[in-house]
C-alpha cells in the first residue's frame, strides 16, 4: 500500500515514520508542506494520506 505521510514537524514525522515502517507494510513517502504534497500526488496518487490536521496552509490553497 502506498502511503503519503504529511507532517511539518520533523521530530513528529520521524516518530510516525518509524512506527509505520515497524508495524505496517507501506511504501511510505513523506511531505512537510502543501507544495510537497502536490508534487507527490502529481507523481503518483497514494492509496492513503495521513495528514497533520494542524498543517499550515497558504490562505488561497486547500487540500481536498
Amino acid at each position: 500500500m502506498d502511503m503519503l505521510l504529511v507532517e511539518d514537524n520533523e521530530n513528529i514525522q520521524k516518530i510516525n515514520k518509524r512506527m509505520l515502517e515497524k508495524y505496517g507494510k507501506f511504501n511510505l513517502r513523506l511531505a512537510m508542506n502543501l507544495a510537497e504534497v502536490q508534487e507527490q500526488i502529481a507523481q503518483t496518487a497514494p492509496d492513503v494520506i495521513v495528514l497533520d490536521i494542524m498543517l499550515p496552509l497558504h490562505p488561497h490553497r486547500y487540500i481536498s
